[in-house]
């Protein structure tokens, strides 16, 4: 097995500044007054990256607010049934990383048994799903998962982070209201009802 070294620096105190809670966005998490689960609202689709240290704490808190959420880490959790317990990682195909050197090791590297059950799972959740969030950092694979989403017409929104490349094409996730600067923000979007903003051609 091969360990994945994230590139993305520790954040001072320990926590990343996007999942520090403040007392609205608390009540925002809670299902009820007493802090407990509500029922599920929506079948999310957690875009993102093996990298990200923070997808663990962003699936819990959108579990938390009531949502049902595929976890593409652990696929049988969550999501449609005959998921896989294991999520797919490319060094369980490629151990010595020649298809990251070679456009046709990469080709016979999507034929692998592992990889396309992978793909499977990961595209029974997407078909599953209502609704798609894509929580920075995150790689071309999650931009590629919400591209599709959103030509499916699923509710699109995105979590950003500070130090990402800005890409003008966002908007096409559903206007200029989908990106969101913190979970307790993006908990309290998902509540509200999927609008187009005017003045895009979407």
């Amino acid at each position: 097995t091969v360990a994945l070294r994230s590139p993305y620096k520790k954040h001072k105190g320990g926590t990343c500044p996007h999942l520090r809670i403040t007392a609205k966005g608390r009540a925002a998490l809670s299902g009820g007054p007493d802090g407990s689960e509500g029922p599920p609202r929506r079948k999310i689709y957690l875009a993102s990256s093996w990298r990200n240290p923070d997808q663990p704490a962003i699936l819990a808190a959108l579990r938390k607010a009531g949502h049902e959420v595929y976890d593409f880490r652990n696929p049988s959790v969550q999501g449609p049934p005959a998921a896989p317990d294991a999520g797919f990682g490319w060094e369980s195909v490629d151990p010595g990383r020649a298809m990251y050197r070679s456009a046709a090791a990469y080709r016979e590297a999507l034929k692998h048994p592992l990889a396309v059950q992978g793909f499977n799972a990961d595209m029974a959740a997407m078909i599953w799903a209502d609704t798609f969030v894509m929580a920075q950092p995150c790689g071309r694979s999650a931009h590629l998962e919400m591209g599709w989403a959103a030509g499916q017409g699923k509710g699109c929104f995105a979590l950003l982070v500070d130090g990402q490349k800005p890409e003008l094409m966002l908007p096409t996730l559903g206007g200029v209201d989908r990106p969101c600067l913190s979970v307790p923000e993006l908990v309290e979007r998902l509540e509200k009802p999927d609008q187009p903003i005017a003045g895009y051609l979407l």
